[in-house]
């Protein structure tokens, strides 16, 4: 018993300190070592949240993503101005509720966004070296430019397929039967804390992108 109880902490001690060094890698300011296990330490977090040292500092989070989609069973049919704010179910849901699944999907939502644009293999120092070289066989170029797009296509991926959840979860019978789906992904500016109360303020869009026709993917329902 004595065995099996130590083996636990030594278990759960490696666990431990595994878990907060990569979060330590990526969260912290670019060095040689986060930069070395990059690639390592932001798909180990981004799975499940997505952020860098400026949630603390110098300036907060600014920017509200929201995903709007569309269904349908002949793409060739005009949709374009019937679109579904799927985000806003979450944040309703988390808002109203203390303890909720919800607060995890929107943090996924976040997550999922920096995959699709490439944000999250990057950092500001790498896109300030990428910026200023103009070498074609740059071999630090050319690591960052396939971080980036494998990024792309993770984040693309996991953007149809929290869709496709979204509709067979929370959607009706009308629109689960249906065959296609469509992905809006748009980036809005957070409300000026002067402008909170005022009712007829818009909204900058800072990222707009209408993904392609694709099939409803076979997943399970959320909750």
């Amino acid at each position: 018993m004595r065995k099996i109880c130590l083996l636990t902490i030594a278990l759960l001690t490696i666990t431990f300190v595994i878990h907060y060094s990569l979060i330590l890698m990526h969260a912290a300011p670019t060095n040689p070592i986060s930069a070395k296990y990059n690639n390592l330490s932001s798909t180990y977090t981004s799975t499940i949240f997505s952020q860098n040292w400026h949630l603390f500092a110098p300036d907060p989070i600014n920017r509200n993503v929201h995903i709007y989609i569309q269904v349908t069973d002949d793409t060739s049919k005009d949709t374009n101005n019937h679109w579904i704010d799927m985000t806003r179910h979450f944040i309703k849901n988390n808002n109203d509720k203390v303890i909720t699944p919800y607060n995890r999907t929107i943090r996924l939502i976040d997550g999922i966004f920096a995959d699709t644009v490439g944000s999250n293999y990057t950092s500001d120092l790498i896109t300030k070296y990428v910026n200023k070289n103009d070498e074609d066989d740059d071999p630090v170029v050319d690591m960052l430019t396939e971080h980036k797009k494998s990024s792309q296509e993770k984040g693309e991926y996991s953007l149809y397929r929290l869709a496709s959840s979204y509709i067979r979860s929370f959607m009706s019978d009308k629109y689960i039967s249906m065959k296609y789906l469509r992905v809006r992904l748009t980036v809005y500016e957070t409300v000026p804390f002067s402008k909170r109360n005022d009712k007829n303020y818009e909204r900058k869009i800072e990222y707009n992108k209408t993904f392609n026709w694709k099939e409803i993917s076979e997943v399970s329902q959320m909750y």
